[in-house]
């Protein structure tokens, strides 16, 4: 699986556990600073 493929599964997973809502507010205040850890947990965390 590459990086691409675990973001995608991440972000499924994390939005059928948290919600479409809080998922699209928690990507709406990305920063730049926050960008790259947030991909990270995406990725590794929940996909």
């Amino acid at each position: 699986m590459n990086d691409d493929e675990r973001r995608e599964r991440g972000m499924k997973i994390r939005r059928e556990v948290l919600g479409d809502e809080y998922v699209d507010r928690a990507q709406a205040g990305i920063t730049p600073l926050t960008k790259e850890f947030q991909d990270l947990i995406t990725r590794y965390a929940w996909g």
